[in-house]
């Protein structure tokens, strides 16, 4: 019987990466596996939402995120997985997420795709905006800043550097921290339930919200490169970090 190492990430950290190993006969499909982790992770009626990807390594390119297509066989799709190892993602993101999604669980998930998003850059938004998603993660995960102890060796004597070894953003300058800290300041109090919840209210009202984008070249822009995504909207056209254009469906 071959071996497959589901890897289901809650987050963005390894300490949040939870393998799951899965025993698979040579005939089994997508959607097995994917209905296996759905039901595991207590998301099965909500499904549509998530997938499954993995990285494809051909022979002299470079590796391609697919998404496993549930009609087929597995080993056929990840023959050129080296390690053979899936990712459990939202797939789809949803419209009105506060709404949309019902269960705990998927708003759970959702957080933690969003802060994925964030740290690698796909959620790109003006600064201000930037700094109130960041702020809203560290009062999630750390809680209020009165909580925080401040390190006792800093050469600014600044009072708080919990900041140092807890990743938020893509690009983590030492100005963006320091913005951060003001906006988290701003938070005491928040239940983790509260700032998670206006996180993703307010990450599903921006242009960049579940956008996976796909650089081309056109001539429309003097053969310059774009970006395009797909949205719950349409195909978003991309110039940059702005959206230029919307396809409605």
């Amino acid at each position: 019987m071959n071996q497959l190492l589901a890897t289901i990430y809650h987050g963005t950290a390894s300490s949040d990466v939870a393998p799951l190993p899965y025993g698979l006969r040579e005939d089994a499909s997508g959607k097995w596996l994917f209905e296996e982790i759905c039901c595991q992770q207590g998301v099965m009626q909500e499904r549509e939402y998530f997938g499954l990807r993995y990285l494809e390594h051909e022979m002299l390119s470079s590796p391609t995120k697919r998404w496993i297509d549930l009609t087929r066989n597995l080993s056929s799709q990840l023959k050129h997985t080296y390690p053979r190892q899936v990712s459990f993602r939202v797939k789809h993101y949803p419209a009105d997420p506060l709404v949309d999604l019902r269960l705990p669980k998927s708003h759970y998930l959702l957080y933690h795709q969003l802060r994925r998003d964030l740290i690698s850059g796909r959620l790109v938004v003006q600064t201000d905006v930037l700094v109130r998603l960041a702020a809203l993660v560290v009062q999630v995960e750390l809680g209020d800043i009165s909580a925080q102890e401040p390190l006792e060796t800093s050469v600014k004597n600044d009072k708080h550097q919990y900041l140092r070894e807890f990743r938020v953003l893509h690009n983590q300058t030492e100005r963006l921290e320091s913005l951060i800290i003001k906006e988290h300041e701003k938070l005491e109090n928040f239940l983790p339930s509260e700032a998670a919840s206006e996180l993703i209210h307010l990450a599903s009202s921006l242009d960049t919200y579940g956008i996976d984008p796909i650089r081309v070249k056109t001539k429309a822009y003097g053969s310059r490169h774009i970006h395009l995504g797909l949205t719950h909207q349409g195909v978003a056209e991309f110039i940059g970090n702005r959206r230029q254009k919307l396809y409605p469906w």
